[in-house]
């Protein structure tokens, strides 16, 4: 056989949301899920692997080099041999654990990488008698076995991936009596996967699909009600003048959703989110109880009744939230994050270590992971630990610069060694960069005070929250939560300490609740 490696021509699967889904032998592949299933079981794949996975499978059998997988797959950034083999080794244990050897990655010494898989081949009169089983893949009894793939093949992939998504409706439509038409569906459930990544950029396209998904069924209230979240969750990307058409964007699409279903949680949620917040600590703890009465097992309704207690201070309560919620959906990056973070706050770094571990496993290269590790390890004294995480090109997330996890290394360092000069350096920047957007004072001003400067975190704390009002815009929501960091709070006893829980309605909302904060009740 003559290898010769593939070089152009291909398409780079870059947007997976709008990849359709295929089966490879036994295999079910999903990039906008970024899920593999096979025979009862399935697996989560990091966006980048996905990607990589969906390129091969392009390739048709064609031989790859490593600059050819760089070119598609990492947009032709200058990337390490370990990215490609840390990707390329995540997918060769995923594709093992799932089909065994029936659809592998073969690496043809000195040339690159091909898939190798045994595929079907489309026979459409026996598929119209194949019973379809609800949420599976669909494998009808006219395939064929074939050595590689073929353009006819895989276009008949496409249409049984589509008839495998609508069929995981029919439930929903004999209990409910409609179901969305499956364009609709398809949009729809493109934008969740998109959504509960946490990526940049990901919540404007989630809304894009939302609108489009709405255009074809104009009463399908899921996307309604989740149009209403995304507006919220894109409230930072509006400009001021924008703010109160975004806010009545955001209602109409939740009203509408409630017309169509008044039980569609989604909206029920968003009419409380575009609430104000801050300073409305307890409100806001009421509604989301009587949310999580109406719909105990909804997952978003969870994970913002988790946000709500560690905002004041409740991190032992706020575990029994985020841990129903990674029940019901292991796969959230978001969560897994705020655990761990949860349980460095309370000062169990074992069970924070656990836990970001766990959250890392499924999701190597997330962003919010990531910065969530170096923080934790900032906050909690262990710098040499924080430079290695930010300096491991492994860890850091492809869209992270290189130079940001190095300047992250550098202090942690430097902290490590109690270099009074680099420390003086940093201390400077952090203080310019607090003066002149004063909201960055709710994530650095714990670097502040490990910098050497209380005086100045706890002048840049009052300075934001003394400007934001209790009738908040949309664009952004005060967090309280930094009050409460394990080096926050090592200044507990200062008196600039306590009059920030007054001016910030903390005080307030404990006598009124009848709570505490954990580190009163420790």
């Amino acid at each position: 056989m003559e290898i010769r490696p593939w070089s152009g021509g291909l398409a780079a699967a870059q947007d997976l949301s709008k990849a359709p889904s295929f089966v490879l032998g036994p295999l079910f592949v999903n990039p906008p899920l970024c899920t593999l299933s096979a025979r009862g079981r399935s697996e989560k794949l990091e966006p980048r692997v996905m990607r990589v996975m969906v390129t091969l499978a392009n390739a048709k059998g064609s031989v790859l080099s490593r600059d050819d997988l760089i070119g598609l797959c990492w947009d032709g950034q200058i990337v390490g041999e370990n990215a490609i083999n840390r990707v390329l080794s995540r997918l060769r244990r995923v594709l093992a654990e799932l089909v065994g050897g029936a659809v592998r990655i073969e690496t043809i010494n000195k040339v690159g990488f091909r898939l190798v898989t045994d595929i079907c081949e489309f026979d459409a009169e026996s598929a119209e008698s194949t019973p379809k089983v609800p949420g599976q893949p669909v494998h009808p009894a006219g395939w064929t076995r074939l050595e590689l793939p073929r353009r006819r093949a895989l276009a008949a992939l496409s249409t049984a991936a589509v008839l495998a998504g609508a069929s995981a409706y029919w439930q929903r439509e004999r209990l409910f009596g409609h179901m969305p038409d499956p364009r609709a569906l398809d949009l729809y459930t493109r934008a969740q996967a998109l959504q509960k990544t946490v990526e940049p950029g990901t919540m404007e396209q989630a809304i894009s699909f939302y609108k489009q998904a709405i255009e074809i069924e104009p009463d399908y209230a899921d996307a309604w009600g989740a149009l209403a979240i995304g507006y919220w969750h894109s409230r930072s990307g509006f400009s001021r003048r924008e703010q109160e058409s975004a806010r009545q964007l955001a209602a109409s699409a939740a009203r509408r959703a409630l017309e169509l279903d008044p039980g569609q949680a989604d909206a029920d949620i968003a009419t409380i989110m575009f609430k104000p917040r801050y300073r409305h600590m307890l409100r806001v703890e009421r509604d989301l109880r009587g949310l999580l009465r109406r719909h105990p097992d909804y997952w978003y309704g969870l994970a913002q009744m988790g946000v709500m207690l560690r905002e004041v201070g409740r991190f032992k309560d706020s575990l029994q939230y985020t841990l129903r919620e990674l029940k019901i959906d292991p796969m959230l990056p978001v969560a897994w994050a705020f655990l761990s973070e949860a349980y460095a706050y309370m000062g169990d770094l074992q069970q924070s270590d656990l836990a970001m571990r766990r959250g890392t496993q499924r999701w190597p290269a997330s962003g919010i992971l990531w910065q969530t590790r170096v923080s934790t390890l900032m906050e909690t004294g262990r710098f040499r630990e924080a430079a290695a995480v930010a300096r491991d090109p492994r860890a850091r997330p492809d869209y992270v610069p290189e130079e940001y996890g190095e300047r992250q290394a550098r202090l942690a360092l430097a902290l490590a060694e109690e270099d009074a000069v680099t420390i003086a350096g940093f201390r400077n920047e952090v203080i310019g960069v607090v003066a002149r957007d004063p909201p960055s004072a709710e994530y650095l001003a714990s670097t502040l005070v490990l910098l050497g400067a209380p005086d100045k975190a706890f002048d840049a704390l009052k300075r934001h929250y003394s400007s934001q009002k209790a009738e908040t815009d949309l664009r952004f929501v005060p967090r309280t939560l930094p009050l409460f960091s394990p080096v926050m709070l090592r200044l507990k006893d200062d008196p600039r300490h306590r009059e920030l829980l007054e001016l910030t309605g903390l005080e307030d909302y404990w006598q009124r609740s009848g709570s505490q904060p954990d580190f009163r009740r420790d």
